[in-house]
Parts: C-alpha cells; sequence; structure tokens
C-alpha cells in the first residue's frame, strides 16, 4: 500500500464492534502552517477538483486559511485571506448558488459575520460583511426554509440568529431565537423527522444544558426544550448512533472532561445523557465511521494548555450508541477544533484538528466485514421472508437498522432501499428478473 510505504510509522489500536474485531490505523498526524491561533476547521471542495480542501478561522490573525488538496490528502501551502475582527467559526456552503462552496466565519469582537465568495477556483475575493450584533461565535449553513438554497445559523450570547438566503447570497435581517443562555456551539439535523431542518446548541457558563429549537416548517423556530447537562458543554454533534433512523447527539464537555450521548426517541424527544468521562479535555467533536464497521464513532481533538502538535482521541461505537475508552494519538495536546472528511480520496474518513496550525491524520483502516448470510437483515443467522419484513420496516421507519449493512444491502450498491426488498423476494420466491446477489467475503 502506498501510504505504509512512505510512512515510518502507523498508528494502530485494536476495536472491538460487536462480534467483530478490527484494527483502527491512521498515519501519524502531518501538521500545516496556518495563521494566529486556528480556532476552526471544516473541510469541502473549494476548487472543483474533487477533493476535499481545508478552510481555517485564525482568531489572533484576523483571517482564514485556505489549504488546497493536492489529492493525495497532502496539502498546498496555505492562503490567508482576511475576516473580520477575531474569526471564532468557520462553515463553507454554496450560498450564491454558482455551485462552488464559499464560506461563513463568525467574527467575535466585530459584531458581525463575513461571507466570502468562491470564484470556482479556490480563489476568494473581499469578504461581506453582514450585521448580527452581539458575539457572533458559532456558525452553520443548512436550508432551512425549504427554499433549495443555503441559509445560515450562528451563536450569538443566548440567542441563535437564523438569516435566510434569498437564493443569490443575499441574507435577510437575522432573526434571533433565544436559546437559554450563553451558546457555546451550535449543530442542525432534523430532530422531529418532519423533513426540515432543526437546530441544537450547547449552553454554557449559567447553565449547563443543550438547547432543541425545532423548525415550524418555513425557517422560523419554536421556543427551545431544554435537556440539561451534567457538565460544561462545549461542541455539539449530531448522528444516528443507535442505527435506529433519527438523529441523535453527542456533546462534548468540559467538568468533568469527556462526553455525552443522548439518544433521540424519534420526535425530538431526548433521553437523559449516559456520560464518558475520560481525562482528557475536547473543546469539539465530531463524528463519522472511522473504524469501517458501519457505525458513528466520536472523535475529539485533545486540548492542552501547552501549545504543540494536535492531538485527537476517537471513541468506538459498539453498535449501540455506547462507546470504548477513548484512544488518542498524536505525541501532544493542543487541538482546538476537529473536522472530519475523506481527504485522500479512498473513501473512508479522516481527520483535521486546529491549534498550532492544522493537522491532517489519514485514515488508513482496513474494512471489516460482518457479511455472514447475505440477505439476513435481521441478524437471526437465516435469509428468509422474515428478513424482507425486517428491511420493509426500517425503510418505512417502522424499525431499527439492520446490524449488518452488507448482509442487508443484497444488490451491493451501498445502499439500502426498496430495490433491495424487491431483489429479495425475487431470490427467495424465484419470480421476475434475478439480480445481482452479494456473497459475503
Amino acid at each position: 500500500m502506498k501510504k505504509l510505504i512512505r510512512c515510518s510509522a502507523i498508528l494502530i489500536f485494536t476495536c472491538i464492534a460487536g462480534n467483530a474485531t478490527g484494527q483502527m490505523a491512521f498515519e501519524p498526524g502531518v501538521s500545516y502552517p496556518t495563521g494566529d491561533f486556528a480556532i476552526s476547521v471544516c473541510a469541502t471542495d473549494l476548487d472543483g477538483d474533487g477533493n476535499n480542501d481545508l478552510a481555517v478561522a485564525n482568531y489572533n490573525s484576523h483571517n482564514m486559511s485556505i489549504l488546497l488538496n493536492n489529492g493525495d490528502g497532502t496539502f498546498q501551502t496555505a492562503v490567508n485571506y482576511p475576516t473580520g475582527d477575531k474569526p471564532r467559526s468557520i462553515r463553507a456552503a454554496d450560498f450564491d448558488g454558482d455551485g462552488d462552496g464559499d464560506i461563513v466565519v463568525g467574527n467575535y469582537m466585530s459584531e458581525i459575520i463575513s461571507i466570502l465568495l468562491n470564484d470556482g477556483a479556490g480563489n476568494f475575493g473581499a469578504p461581506t460583511p453582514i450585521w448580527v450584533g452581539g458575539y457572533p461565535g458559532s456558525v452553520l449553513s443548512a436550508d432551512f426554509d425549504s427554499d433549495s438554497d443555503n441559509d445560515i445559523a450562528v451563536a450569538i450570547g443566548a440567542y441563535v440568529a437564523v438569516l435566510l438566503n434569498d437564493g443569490s447570497g443575499t441574507f435577510a435581517s437575522p432573526v434571533n431565537y433565544v436559546a437559554n443562555d450563553m451558546t457555546q456551539q451550535i449543530c442542525a439535523d432534523d430532530f422531529d423527522n418532519d423533513g426540515d431542518i432543526d437546530l441544537a446548541a450547547s449552553i454554557h457558563i449559567a447553565q449547563f444544558n443543550v438547547a432543541i429549537l425545532l423548525n415550524n416548517g418555513d425557517g422560523t423556530f419554536a421556543a427551545p426544550s431544554i435537556c440539561p447537562i451534567g457538565g460544561g458543554p462545549t461542541g455539539i454533534f449530531s448522528a444516528d448512533f443507535d442505527g435506529d433512523g433519527d438523529n441523535d447527539l453527542a456533546v462534548s464537555h468540559d467538568y468533568p472532561t469527556g462526553f455525552c450521548v443522548l439518544l433521540n426517541a424519534g420526535n425530538a424527544a431526548f433521553g437523559n445523557p449516559v456520560y464518558y468521562n475520560t481525562a482528557e479535555f475536547g473543546l469539539d467533536i465530531t463524528g463519522a465511521d472511522f473504524d469501517r464497521d458501519g457505525d458513528c464513532d466520536i472523535a475529539t481533538p485533545v486540548y492542552s494548555f501547552v501549545p504543540s502538535f494536535e492531538r485527537v482521541s476517537i471513541h468506538e461505537n459498539y453498535g449501540d450508541a455506547t462507546f470504548a475508552p477513548s484512544v488518542s494519538f498524536g505525541p501532544g495536546g493542543s487541538g482546538q477544533a476537529i473536522c472530519t472528511g475523506d481527504l485522500d480520496g479512498d473513501g473512508d474518513s479522516d481527520l483535521a484538528v486546529t491549534g498550532n496550525g492544522v493537522s491532517v491524520f489519514i485514515n488508513v483502516t482496513e474494512p471489516v466485514s460482518c457479511c455472514q448470510v447475505p440477505g439476513d437483515a435481521n441478524d437471526d443467522g437465516q435469509f428468509n421472508l422474515f428478513d424482507i419484513q425486517f428491511l420493509n420496516a426500517h425503510l418505512h421507519k417502522e424499525g431499527p437498522a439492520p446490524a449488518c449493512f452488507e448482509e442487508a444491502d443484497i444488490d451491493g450498491d451501498g445502499e439500502l432501499t426498496q430495490e433491495d426488498v424487491r431483489c429479495m423476494a425475487r431470490y427467495l420466491f424465484s419470480t421476475g428478473n434475478p439480480c445481482v446477489f452479494v456473497e459475503c467475503p
């Protein structure tokens, strides 16, 4: 393997998922200089070549760094662009409808967010300031009003402000929604399964909780529902951790250090937090299937008051939203923010961590197959009519996800759809056109 040849060492640790054992492996991190005090990072294709590039907000140098990907997970020298005063958060989305990734930055000390439009080649013009008031922090983009363009949400003190896009990159005046107290970070997802995008905010300082703001369907939001957290929440991330088809929450916290998981009952009713306390302090949190076993794991940057090489902590998901003890890698510990994406184009999830610049950790984990009986969607060791019923219920959000995706993806196209149900039926009953029927490795 090319990556094994060019690296002097591989960071390997064993992960046990269900009945399968595999090894999660990352190459040693490669650090790239940015501006002063890199505090936020996101990954997306900025120059239209199909590779995920990096955008970094630099708090002390009042600018952002763009690092274009060479296509193999290595990056070109950073190009810096001015933003506003103390950029604290950065995200990318197509705001002007031209098909490329633009940038939004929350400028903590200037009461504005900045929009930087992309020329399509990864070059950015002068920032366009938009007044939002207060101390803009965490920013994100999603289509809140279902009009097929990207809107913006920004955390401002005790509020979350929403700015709706007219489709050309021109935004309406911010509308503030009370989030309960000092908003640390926000994330967006459909929490109540009604097809529109809701908001969740981690609340720090006087109150330790998570606020859920449900979308009314038109880009306006209801009053928050509050989920208490027994520690100081920092980062927040949403994913389906337990495989039941709805979006759960993971929240990093600084007292005690660690993170907690809140499982969604499907209607934005979240259960009590389940805590995973660690000796490591994380300011941010993200997730992806790092060990390639089909479920969403959790990663946090490891923070230290001593500037050094960035460090990462990963918690492997056992498949039922319970998590293994953390495994950390990187020789130091100055991580501020973290993001994930396929940075080397091999189909798995890599990591970028900011702190003293930005460090890239390339995932070289080999996939572990859970497949034993093709078509066994309900994981009872047999392929029969009950598997058709099980998969059909899952696809209609009336039942859990198959324990082994590979077994249920009977046509091998990488998706669970009604075509898999039809393929199962044709195979079992020998009717209709034959289908491609996967075989276990």
